[in-house]
């Protein structure tokens, strides 16, 4: 019975492993004609660190000039609009400072009309008058020298007197052309380089108020685009300076947020923009967010973002990945999150 068994099973088996030899050596001889994963176009996904910000990043707001802080106008949490005021320092001096300047553009002013209008009416019939008696005074002193020198000639009057006479006149004449001086001055226009001079005086006076309208205005911090405040670190009475270390207001415009992820350089090379991505928070379990690659870096730089494993490598380059998140309720700025990217391209081989 046993006999009649083996022989049965010997051939069967026999049979199987011919079988099997024929379909490995028809594999091998097609292997070449199969496409395989490195000529396939596969779709991967890689991990990188990321952090939460606003469209902007953190907006960090010093003033620009120094003063005491007299009134804070938001708080912590605020929307503010792009030119909202948001502290206000000590503006006393920076305002006298102001009408200073304006009192001397007056003044300027001032003296540049009266070098165009010349001389008030009242002064140039002043000066007139002045000429007609000079005029007056001339004329009968010549008739009264004419006088005295016919008598001179018949020897009727001493020598002296006719040189006295004589000597007047010329006095009289030197007074008329004064006053003749006198009313060409002040009905004379103004010179050219005279104007050029009171214009300049002009231009000074009034870059001096701008200059001193920029000062005050610095006097308030205002925000610099639509915003969330997101910090505030002044108390009322404190002495604010722009070379304080810190900042006195951090804003951020938080309408629409996004995710700043750091892509280390093995992966960077495949990230593409309009990539889905995916990403999670540990604050938030049982969450997962949505966006897409907006725009990349272009180029590697040193490691900012870790995220503390075990295996991460630290002597690294990264690139920066933005990515604007589709519905971001929940999160909050400066959120760190593990973020998920999807690469597509071929594996290399």
């Amino acid at each position: 019975m046993l006999v009649n068994m083996s022989r049965i099973i010997f051939p069967a088996v026999m049979f199987t492993a011919i079988a099997a030899a024929a379909a490995l050596v028809d594999y091998r001889s097609n292997a070449d004609e199969m496409p395989t994963s490195h000529d396939i176009g596969v779709t991967q996904a890689v991990s990188a660190p990321g952090i939460v910000e606003g469209a902007t990043e953190e907006i960090a707001l010093s003033p620009e000039v120094s003063g005491t802080l007299v009134e804070r106008l938001v708080s912590v949490g605020d929307h503010v609009q792009k030119g909202q005021p948001l502290l206000r320092l000590d503006d006393r001096t920076a305002r006298l400072n102001v009408k200073a300047a304006e009192a001397e553009l007056a003044s300027a002013i001032a003296q540049r009309d009266r070098l165009v209008n010349g001389a008030r009416p009242q002064e140039r019939e002043e000066a007139r008058a002045l000429q007609r008696a000079a005029a007056s005074r001339l004329a009968l002193a010549m008739t009264s020298l004419t006088r005295i020198e016919q008598l001179e000639s018949h020897r009727a009057v001493p020598e002296q007197e006719a040189d006295d006479a004589r000597s007047g006149v010329e006095t009289l004449r030197a007074d008329l052309a004064a006053a003749n001086a006198r009313v060409a001055l002040i009905e004379a226009p103004a010179r050219e380089d005279e104007l050029r001079l009171a214009d300049a005086r002009v231009a000074a006076a009034n870059a001096a108020v701008e200059a001193a309208r920029v000062a005050f205005d610095k006097t308030t911090l205002t925000a610099p685009c639509d915003a969330q405040v997101l910090d505030i670190d002044a108390e009322i009475g404190e002495l604010l300076t722009p070379a304080s270390a810190t900042s006195v207001a951090v804003l951020s415009d938080t309408r629409r947020l996004r995710v700043r992820a750091f892509v280390e350089e093995l992966d960077a090379p495949r990230v593409t923009v309009g990539s889905k991505v995916t990403f999670i928070a540990d604050g938030l379990p049982g969450r997962t967010f949505e966006g897409v690659v907006a725009s990349l870096s272009p180029r590697m730089a040193a490691k900012q973002l870790f995220s503390g494993a075990p295996n991460e490598i630290y002597d690294t380059k990264t690139r920066e990945v933005l990515v604007n998140v589709e519905d971001g309720e929940g999160l909050l700025i400066g959120l760190r999150v593990d973020v998920t990217l999807q690469l597509a391209g071929a594996l290399p081989r």
